[in-house]
């Protein structure tokens, strides 16, 4: 038996077919709480559905509110940092000290570079634009940390300090990722956290889906400053056909 034992452990790990990655399932889940519902009176089925859409109109105004005052906070930090750095090197070069205005511009650009790979190595999923993430996930793949608050504080923060530097990036593209994980937590812990007073259960991937769509729509039309382009980008990238789903991102993109 020890023999066999110590051969099992060291056998060579096998990954599976699908190289590890795991789906996602958008359709109806056939459990007792679906079967429940089923069941319920017309009038008890139709205050429940009414509920959920009263709390899930409230839920996409705040994400768009919410995604809207990260669009705004990044432009506010990557205006200040830009000015402060500015301002210390026209200050050195104005009194004719070459050497310190290089070397202070150094330094920003050096601290600035190690912050971003810092946060990058403290959430690795943070790398990048986070549009391949996003559009991985609303197209049924499982992506565990891509759409969690620490990703979403490193995605802000490496925004901030990337476009700081003078690198050749914008903020467009990861404010898609910071609309959709924004839409994560808010579509799916705030539910949970207050399910005692909202008495609905928003916890499967197909809602998620939608909320994260919504999200990624909110991150396009704050970075762009257009809300019809973050319903085109939702319709195409999820196909979302559903009318009430459609105004109600219209309502989250207007506010973000």
């Amino acid at each position: 038996m020890a023999i066999i034992e110590q051969q099992d452990k060291n056998a060579e790990y096998k990954a599976p077919a699908s190289g590890g990655f795991e789906s996602l399932n958008y359709d109806e889940a056939e459990n007792l709480t679906i079967r429940a519902r089923y069941q319920m009176g017309t009038t008890e089925r139709v205050a429940m559905q009414r509920r959920e859409s009263a709390v899930q109109w409230f839920l996409v105004s705040i994400i768009g509110i919410l995604v809207g005052s990260f669009a705004y906070f990044t432009t506010f930090g990557i205006t200040t940092l830009s000015r402060w750095k500015f301002d210390a090197v026209y200050n050195a070069l104005e009194k004719r000290a070459f050497y310190e205005g290089y070397a202070v511009l150094s330094a920003f650009v050096v601290g600035l570079a190690l912050t971003a790979a810092a946060l990058t190595r403290w959430s690795p999923e943070a790398a990048g634009s986070g549009i391949p993430h996003v559009k991985a996930y609303l197209n049924g793949n499982r992506l565990d940390g891509a759409l969690r608050p620490r990703t979403l504080v490193a995605k802000v923060l490496g925004i901030i300090c990337c476009v700081s530097l003078g690198m050749p990036a914008g903020r467009e593209g990861p404010m898609v990722h910071t609309g959709a994980i924004v839409a994560n937590v808010v579509g799916t812990w705030l539910p949970k956290a207050l399910g005692k007073w909202l008495r609905v259960d928003f916890h499967n991937d197909f809602v998620r889906r939608n909320f994260v769509s919504m999200g990624a729509a909110a991150g396009v039309a704050a970075a762009f400053h257009a809300p019809i382009g973050g319903i085109l980008f939702s319709l195409e990238e999820v196909r979302v056909s559903s009318v009430p789903l459609t105004h109600a991102a219209v309502l989250s993109l207007s506010l973000s």
